[in-house]
């Protein structure tokens, strides 16, 4: 699933805007000083289509970062907080 993402230079997540497959484009302005990054989420074991699920990808997704060297993507935190 591809989902917007806010971030700051060091690629800390502020805020995350996700959308079913056939939704018509989502859009997200950033705060000033943020970035907004296009990302593929990772595969999660749980159903993110109802409430308590999208509080576990929540959860989840405190431990990623996105990367935008090139292209952006999440990738998992290493001993940073």
């Amino acid at each position: 699933m591809k989902a917007l993402v806010s971030h700051d230079r060091d690629g800390r997540i502020t805020r995350i805007v996700t959308a079913p497959p056939d939704a018509p484009p989502i859009h997200m302005a950033g705060r000033p000083g943020e970035l907004v990054s296009e990302v593929e989420l990772p595969e999660f074991s749980f159903d993110v289509s109802t409430p308590e699920g999208v509080e576990q990808m929540l959860k989840e997704l405190r431990n990623y970062r996105v990367d935008f060297d090139r292209h952006a993507k999440l990738v998992a935190m290493r001993g940073e907080s």
